[in-house]
């Protein structure tokens, strides 16, 4: 006090000025004698803090350097709440931008199959695959992507094969049993480590803070997304109910054959993502044995490495064992749930369809996203397309005009990425059903041929 120095003393020992400090407390003064001068100095404690404190203090202090080696930036909160948002955009709004820019091109090759499953989670949802499928189910502008029936393999029944789940499939058959009351009857193997992942997800949750609001920052201005106040309590509860139902039809499995296989990297102990994928690897090349699975990353993967395998789509696994609930209320569940890349059968077209026109509820756009050939890669769909026009335009409540539109709009998106091949027996398909039908023959395939031309 008498000289009006301030000084930092860190007290690691009993003994001579640092025996002073000891039990005193904030605010306390004591005297003490230089023995050199004789000079009497008056000492005030006007702070103390431990190590973490001491961090926290050094940190603010560095930060103030605009040329910090920390990664930390500080500024002057305005008093302004509207001051305060332009400071934000200010400050992040290019970094945020680009993010956003990043995190659309990487989701709109995830829509094309350029990416798949497990690519997206790592690039986009920060290693979260609930998030991730959630999100891409979730929002009408989203889509999740599937493996086409035509792509992968039969299932040999008589062979008894075994069946097992990754992410991607386990989400699913959870939420069929949730939402449409399917029973599994039988167990599926799951990689121990996605059951263990699910775990760690869950303890994070558990003890991460409750967010009520998220801000998107960008140079476009700011979007708040305000959270229920049970958000945490339902996620937590949604994690639970997920390994309960693991716990119910499912059997970790170690997968040991990994073991026998010498990898080029190690792959780091927190890389889950990299991990199950190994597994789910190993597991879909056993014999005797189909993984499920709507993973492109996975099946490309397998494919592009000329690596044999069993992978079959969750909707040619249902189908094959749970054909009666397979109807349109499970399609209409798909097409609701954003998948792309299912089998679009003719009641399905027909329901959406019917219920768009009368304002129901409906999903006969993503209907028209699942009948694009470059998606399914199914000739049959010729069929059913060649079926749901004869009934179009039959239809006596429909004007010509409409019938045509709507007609244009079914055969763009069916002809997409089809081959000349098919697109000729289409024709012929069309030209036999409508046979009988008069000017209706005339004006569909005036119609197809509008089509036609835009493709070749």
């Amino acid at each position: 006090i008498d000289i009006k120095k301030i000084d930092e003393l860190k007290i690691d020992k009993e003994t001579g000025l640092h025996k002073e400090f000891i039990g005193k407390k904030l605010g306390d003064k004591f005297m003490r004698e230089n023995k050199l001068t004789g000079i009497i100095n008056t000492i005030e404690i006007i702070d103390i803090y431990n190590d973490e404190l001491q961090l926290h203090y050094d940190i603010q202090k560095e930060i103030q350097n605009p040329l910090n080696e920390l990664g930390f930036a500080s500024f002057q909160v305005p008093e302004k709440i509207e001051d305060f948002e332009k400071l934000l955009v200010e400050q992040f709004g290019t970094q945020g931008s680009e993010e956003k820019k990043v995190k659309e091109k990487h989701l709109n090759d995830y829509y094309t199959y350029a990416l798949g499953f497990t690519d997206i989670v790592r690039v986009v949802f920060r290693n979260n695959p609930i998030d991730a499928y959630i999100f891409l189910t979730g929002g009408k502008e989203n889509k999740f992507t599937t493996l086409p029936s035509s792509s992968t393999k039969p299932i040999n029944d008589k062979e008894k094969p075994n069946f097992g789940l990754d992410f991607s499939s386990l989400m699913l058959l959870f939420n069929l049993e949730k939402d449409l009351d399917f029973k599994f009857t039988k167990k599926f193997s799951i990689s121990f480590i996605l059951v263990e992942w699910i775990r760690l997800m869950l303890t994070e949750e558990k003890n991460s803070r409750n967010s009520p609001l998220t801000l998107q920052i960008t140079n476009e201005g700011i979007k708040r997304y305000f959270n229920p106040e049970d958000y945490k309590k339902n996620r937590v509860d949604y994690f639970e109910s997920l390994l309960v139902w693991i716990d119910n039809n499912c059997e970790p499995d170690l997968v040991e054959e990994k073991l026998d296989i010498t990898y080029k990297e190690k792959i780091s102990d927190f890389d889950y993502p990299m991990k199950v994928f190994v597994d789910d690897m190993h597991l879909s090349m056993r014999e005797n044995f189909h993984l499920i699975s709507s993973n492109s990353s996975l099946f490309l993967f397998m494919i592009r490495g000329s690596l044999s395998h069993n992978i079959v789509n969750p909707e040619k696994y249902l189908s094959k064992y749970y054909p009666d609930k397979c109807n349109i209320e499970f399609y209409n569940y798909l097409l609701k749930s954003n998948y792309i890349g299912i089998d679009i059968n003719l009641d399905t077209l027909k329901n959406e369809f019917y219920s768009m026109l009368v304002g129901s509820e409906n999903y006969f756009g993503r209907c028209l996203d699942n009948l694009n050939y470059s998606r399914h890669r199914n000739a049959s769909i010729v069929n059913v397309v060649s079926r749901f026009l004869k009934d179009l335009y039959l239809m006596s409540s429909l004007l010509i005009e409409q019938k045509n539109r709507y007609a244009f709009e079914i055969l763009r998106n069916t002809l997409y990425g089809m081959p000349t091949h098919i697109i000729t027996d289409f024709e012929k398909k069309i030209q036999k059903d409508f046979t009988l039908l008069g000017d209706f023959y005339d004006e569909v395939l005036r119609i197809y041929k509008e089509v036609k031309i835009i493709y070749q």
